[in-house]
């Protein structure tokens, strides 16, 4: 039996600037905070927001990091195999500034060892999944934004994959955890009006080689 397909599946991609609006409320709710606790989940939830936007990993790999897994010399981030949906394990090469970012948040956070980077507070396991949703259904409320319709953490993976449409697509599979090719072309790099006035404008006409030979002549 064949179930009908929706001809427009539901696949929302968020933005820089969402990113950054989010991130400025997560920040402010930090600030506000009563308690160290409820300040240092603020503080872990941007953190994860960061991961989300610079690595283009699902949150269920993020959220189970542990401070071990992410490498300074040089930097790089293991992703565990037991954490991956495909059940590979890799270890991905990240650019300094994320580093800087995740060195920060570890001295605001004052951790040490090899404990979860998304503790729980009252035991030692890492944050839910439905934990992970919550709060950043808070932080997007705060600040200001309505909810994307059929996506949350997700939508920032995929804007991770349409931003590197113009790099090799073997690497941004790679790098963004795909074990093939074909998952990231149909269902998360997307079509973008910046990408297609690009493609409008693309000054390459196509000739024929009789013309291309004549205009060479002249």
């Amino acid at each position: 039996m064949k179930f009908p397909r929706e001809p427009n599946p539901r696949r929302p991609i968020a933005t820089f600037d969402r990113f950054e609006k989010v991130r400025d409320a997560i920040q402010q709710l930090a600030a506000d905070a009563p308690t160290i606790r409820e300040r240092d989940k603020w503080n872990r939830l941007e953190l994860a927001l960061v991961l989300a936007e610079g690595t283009g990993r699902r949150i269920g790999s993020i959220r189970q990091l542990r401070w071990g897994d992410i490498g300074y010399d040089p930097p790089s981030v293991r992703w565990r195999a037991e954490f991956d949906k495909k059940r590979r394990e890799q270890v991905v090469p990240i650019p300094e500034v994320l580093v800087s970012t995740i060195k920060a948040a570890q001295v605001r956070l004052a951790t040490v060892g090899d404990d979860w980077v998304f503790k729980q507070a009252y035991k030692n396991a890492p944050w839910a999944a439905a934990q992970c949703q919550d709060l950043l259904r808070q932080a997007e409320k705060a600040a200001g934004l309505e909810k994307l319709d059929g996506g949350l953490w997700h939508a920032y993976r995929r804007k991770w994959a349409t931003e590197r449409k113009d790099l090799p697509l073997k690497d941004v599979a790679a790098a963004g955890g795909w074990k093939d090719v074909t998952t990231l072309l149909t269902c998360y790099q997307q079509a973008d009006e910046a990408t297609m006035l690009k493609v409008m404008e693309s000054p390459v006409k196509l000739v024929s080689r009789r013309v291309a030979n004549a205009v060479e002549k002249r």
